[in-house]
């Protein structure tokens, strides 16, 4: 007997293997060649200081939300259609676009968290390199956990 024309396998059977997501990001993990550490946003604000200038209020920024004492594996790639300059108090400024992946099972990074690349395969991506994220992926069916990020914070879209 010919299958209908709609038939979409038996009845009952998975689209996607139950271990299918996990199985498959072991793989993902392979082509990290970057170690980073994320740390929650800073929240904003200057204070002046005895000279009249405003310096950063200082910040107590607490245990990082990925990467611990050592870091973790990233993959780090630049965006390039999202690069574009601007002019700022008559200086051109730069922003650059990055894909940084960490591991599926990183818990939520918050926009505006600060992103700081330990090392890298690439020698200008590294030490003292920070990045801030903009946004990040989310869906059911993945392998990593993409984040969106700017290495200017002025860049980034406010909610």
């Amino acid at each position: 007997m010919p299958r209908p024309t709609r038939a979409q396998g038996r009845p009952g059977t998975r689209v996607f293997p139950k271990n299918w997501e996990t199985e498959h990001a072991v793989v993902v993990r392979k082509t990290c060649t970057a170690l980073i550490k994320i740390w929650a946003p800073a929240p904003a604000g200057v204070a002046p200081t005895n000279d009249q200038s405003l310096a950063p209020t200082p910040v107590d920024v607490g245990e990082p939300l990925y990467g611990g004492a050592d870091g973790a594996p990233a993959r780090i790639q630049v965006l390039n259609a999202q690069q574009g300059t601007s002019e700022v108090a008559d200086q051109t400024q730069v922003t650059a676009g990055y894909l940084v992946v960490i591991d599926r099972d990183a818990h939520d990074i918050p926009p505006r968290a600060v992103v700081q690349i330990i090392t890298s395969t690439d020698p200008e991506l590294g030490g003292s390199t920070r990045l801030y994220v903009d946004h990040h992926d989310r869906g059911s069916i993945r392998w990593e956990r993409d984040l969106y990020c700017v290495d200017d914070l002025s860049a980034i879209r406010t909610p």
